[in-house]
């Protein structure tokens, strides 16, 4: 073994990911059997999107699982995966009832026609979410690992077998029967986005590396509604349920052309958004007890700064692409398994609000179980690995490079797209990589971070420029319709460190 690892951690079970994904994989993976690690770069359960969350889910409690599902199917432009969809939905109510059992408070609401019914915290506390689950890994003795980076997954032969990690400049491996990726998505490569300083794609990357393929990663959904000042905060939709709406500069209503106004679909509304010079919120219609009911966190904005010149701004929200895996979390690499945000498949080219949660909860339970009833089968080996290839540390912190990619990514590459808008981008990304490939960073942590945005930036990029329509969250204006010969999925796979690109139906 190299004298650089620090330590040698062993387990049936890696988990990497803390949110609500890797939480249930490790937690139902501890409950067959199996012993299990979870190593996360932030907080277990307070870093990740689902800690940021909205706290809702959209499960199905209905007679005719067909007609809810062709809703889904049709909200994901009939990219879905279906299996996967279909697991998420008939499983998704047993899910909910899991968490509850766990201790988490959550609350049904009405059931809809379609047989959908929206679960929720009330007040939207995401603390309420998490800490019942930190718990139950305190309860079961599952030994958890924060502040530890991803640098690879380690591969022996067909199988992946362990991970290298590095926390405060040192490096340490874990080996595994089984890996669980639960490394949520990568919004940040936007400089405007909700998502936490964790949603990078290192897990994207480092499963391809293995063999694994990366789908539809064109499609990026942005929210439409973010306060962007005086303050820095999420709009809930349930407000423009109620009668908050948004006006432009000159004072027009501009989303009263819609049926639906405010309450459109996401990808409708960041666009009409995006093309106007400035969009207001108006709040005029609803009372303060009613805000801090619904938006408590909104309601102490506005105690503090008022209700005038609220700007809002769409940003990038939720990515449904990822690595791609089968209806048992399986990513066609031995020992490999993805959950959560960082997996493909269920949304499609658009998810619909309440289902990120759903597919979190349901998809991380099945990846705990699976993975633990592979890691049964399989004779432990000695993890053999050579130490990564890093750069020098220096004293460069590296953040104005991030800020020039985000810049780029969301100026180019964002909400509305073009062949022209896109090589553009891809330019000054070269640009960027050039410059970031002789800096000395001061953290390798970041360094590695930084480096699977720049990638996943690119490959964003080509398969938006391979893409000639519009379809879901993906808005070309030099195509701007869908196009029924592009129901398809663009997959890039790498083999010998060169990227390869296919069709995939």
């Amino acid at each position: 073994m190299a004298s650089t690892f620090e330590t040698v951690f062993e387990s049936e079970v890696l988990v990497v990911g803390g949110g609500l994904a890797g939480m249930l994989a490790a937690l139902e993976a501890s409950m067959e059997g199996a012993s299990v690690a979870l190593f996360t770069k932030g907080r277990v359960g307070l870093s990740g999107s689902s800690a940021i969350s909205q706290t809702v889910f959209l499960v199905f409690e209905g007679e005719r699982v067909e007609d809810f599902l062709k809703g889904v199917y049709e909200a994901g432009r009939k990219l879905n995966d279906l299996s996967l969809l279909k697991i998420v939905i008939e499983r998704g109510a047993s899910a909910v009832r899991r968490l509850q059992e766990l201790g988490v408070p959550l609350h049904g609401g009405r059931v809809n026609e379609d047989g959908s019914r929206f679960y929720s915290i009330r007040r939207g506390r995401s603390a309420d979410l998490v800490l019942p689950l930190r718990e139950a890994f305190l309860f079961r003795g599952i030994p958890v690992y924060e502040g530890f980076q991803l640098i690879d997954l380690i591969k022996d032969g067909d199988y992946v077998n362990g991970a290298l990690f590095m926390k405060d400049g040192k490096i340490f491996l874990v080996g595994a029967k089984a890996v669980v990726l639960a490394t949520g998505g990568y919004a940040r490569i936007y400089s405007y986005n909700d998502n936490t300083v964790h949603t990078t794609g290192e897990g994207l990357i480092s499963a391809l590396k293995t063999g694994a393929k990366l789908v539809d990663l064109e499609f990026v959904q942005f929210y439409p509604y973010w306060l962007v000042s005086p303050a820095w905060v999420g709009i809930y939709a349930s407000l423009f349920a109620l009668g908050a709406r948004l006006k432009n500069s000159k004072g027009e209503y501009f989303l009263s052309k819609y049926p639906k106004g405010e309450l459109e679909t996401r990808d409708v509304l960041a666009r009409e958004i995006f093309l106007q010079d400035e969009v207001f919120l108006d709040l005029s219609s609803l009372s303060d007890s009613i805000i801090e009911e619904i938006n408590p966190i909104l309601y102490k904005v506005l105690r503090k700064y008022g209700r005038d010149n609220l700007k809002v701004s769409p940003v990038a929200h939720f990515t449904m692409g990822g690595i791609k895996i089968d209806d048992s979390c399986f990513t066609g690499v031995g020992g490999l398994f993805a959950c959560g945000e960082c997996a493909a498949g269920v949304h499609g080219a658009n998810r619909l609000g309440g289902m990120a949660l759903t597919e979190c909860a349901t998809l991380g339970l099945l990846a705990g179980r699976v993975s633990a009833q592979y890691a049964k089968g399989v004779e432990p080996k000695k993890v053999r690995v050579e130490a990564p290839s890093l750069p020098k540390e220096g004293d460069d912190p590296l953040i104005d490079l991030e800020k020039s990619l985000g810049k780029v990514m969301w100026k180019y590459a964002g909400i509305l797209r073009d062949e022209e808008s896109l090589k553009l981008a891809m330019e000054e990304i070269y640009k960027l990589k050039e410059c970031f490939e002789m800096r000395k960073p001061k953290s390798l942590e970041h360094w590695l971070r930084l480096k699977s945005m720049f990638e996943l930036s690119e490959l964003l990029i080509q398969a938006s420029l391979l893409r000639r329509e519009s379809r879901g969250a993906h808005w070309r204006s030099d195509f701007p319709r869908e196009d029924e010969a592009w129901q398809k999925h663009i997959a890039f796979s790498r083999i010998h460190d060169k990227i390869f690109l296919e069709l995939l139906s």
